[in-house]
Parts: C-alpha cells; structure tokens; sequence
C-alpha cells in the first residue's frame, strides 16, 4: 500500500515478506508498473509454509507474483522463496529489457518457466528449485513467442525479429540445487539456442543425467563446470567418459573442482608474470 505513490522511484527495490500478502489488490496497488525508472528489482516470499496452510500458501504465492507487474524497463529482477507450483506469468513477456535474472529458492515449483523469449537476458541464475525434474522446450518460450503480437506497442520490434532465437543474448547460466532434475532435452527443436553463451556451471544435481547436445556443440562456450552432480560426472570424464567427446572443444573444464582442462585465471596471470 505504502508503494503506491511512489512512482518516482529510482535504482532498487526490494519488497520483503510478500507471502504474508493474502488480499491480491494490495499487491496490485503497489503499482510497480508505473515505476518507471527501477532498474533492479528484488522480490522476497517467505522460505518456509506454516504447517497446514501449503496449498493454500501456493496458489496465493502465484496470485500475488501476477499482480506485482513489476515495470518494464527493469534491468535485474530477483525472485526468493516463491512457493507456488508455476512461475508462468503473464508479464514475463514485457520485460525486454531484463539483463539478470535470479530464481532462489522457489522448490515448489515444478515446471520452469519460459525464459528464452527474454531478448535482452544475459545472466540466469536458478538455486534450489527441488521440484522440477525435467527441463525441455517449455524453458524455451517457443510456444508462448508464437502467439505473441505486437498490438500494444510493448514488445520490441528487435524481439519480433528474434522468435526464432531461444535466450538470444543469454551468456552465463548456472543452475545450483535441483534435487530431482533428471531430464534436460530440448528435442529437435529448429530454432538457434542460446547463441551468445559461454560460461555453464551445473552444480548439485545429483540426478540430473545428460546435457542437451545443442548447448555442448556451442562454438562460444569457454568454460563448462560440473560439481556434485555423479552421473554427468562419469559421462564427462576425461578421455573415458562416454560424452568426453562432445566437450572437447570447449576451452575450459571443470570437474568436481578440478580444472580438467585449461586452467584457472589466476594460475595463467602467475605464470605470465614470470616470461
């Protein structure tokens, strides 16, 4: 309620206790729309549901995070403790200009939400999101940028032109604590994925079992790191493993901790020191 005049807020915000909010028109009162000079917004539910009030926390997580409609121009967005079962909203589509994204602790929701329409998005952050166990062309957006028209003047003529293009921009994407992911496969879409990238980290997904094949034949990804995660350990073991291959050409590697191939930046500026 307090936000709902200040619409000449500048820089950052961040809004704490949103699983608190049960009457959806206070959070649509806040007006973040209208704030039009935020750049770095940062959202925060509660980690935890009080016991007996689950499902009900849930859907009033997703009813909340719909209304917030957070601006337009916004240029890094983190989202804590959501727990809701779906982060499809609405208003994903408008942020054209969203550099950073942050998705902490949201493990109750099970399908990830479709970033790759996102035409300016180049960090990606998602930590323990423990309930989704399987990542494919629903991450992509390509269902959602088919039907996307351009009849209110939101959406760019750049993201027009860029349909056919997943995370077009997207060059760091790290993935920490998913318990139950299995399955990362986007199929024989035919549309370019994440052309830009170059630094992968895949850490604590423990039953995470493959890579999908049009990220690791990628010609700008410099630097893949894999911890705590044993089947794709085994597979991208070096020289043995059976997907060895597929990573060669990737500059650097990193495995449980180990460089496993090139070597860590600080090693070569100490050793260019001394020639």
């Amino acid at each position: 309620e307090g936000l709902r005049y200040l619409n000449h807020l500048r820089g950052s915000l961040k809004i704490r206790g949103l699983g608190n909010v049960t009457d959806i028109d206070e959070a649509k009162s806040a007006h973040l729309d209208k704030k039009k000079n935020l750049v770095v917004l940062i959202l925060r539910f509660n980690k935890e549901a009080p016991v007996g009030m689950k499902d009900e926390n849930e859907a009033n997580h997703e009813a909340v995070c719909e209304a917030l409609q957070p601006p337009p121009n916004l240029e890094s967005l983190q989202i804590t403790g959501f727990k809701g079962r779906t982060l499809m909203l609405s208003w994903i589509v408008s942020l054209n200009k969203l550099k950073k994204l942050r998705l902490l602790f949201c493990d109750k929701c099970e399908v990830m939400p479709a970033l790759g329409i996102l035409p300016s998005l180049e960090v990606l952050k998602i930590r323990f999101m423990k309930s989704v166990k399987r990542v494919g062309n629903e991450f992509l957006g390509t269902e959602i940028s088919d039907h996307i028209h351009i009849q209110d003047g939101s959406m760019s003529s750049s993201s027009s032109s860029s349909a056919n293009i997943a995370f077009p921009k997207l060059k760091e994407l790290k993935f920490f604590c998913l318990d139950e992911w299995e399955e990362w496969d986007f199929g024989k879409e035919d549309i370019t994925i994440m052309p830009q990238l170059s630094s992968m980290k895949i850490s604590y997904c423990s039953k995470l079992n493959s890579l999908p094949d049009q990220l690791l034949q990628s010609t700008t990804l410099e630097e893949l790191e894999i911890i705590r995660c044993p089947i794709l350990e085994e597979r991208f073991k070096k020289d043995t493993g059976e997907d060895w291959s597929k990573i060669t050409h990737i500059p650097k590697i990193k495995i449980h901790g180990e460089y496993v191939q090139g070597s860590p930046p600080l090693l070569k500026s100490i050793n260019s020191s001394f020639n």
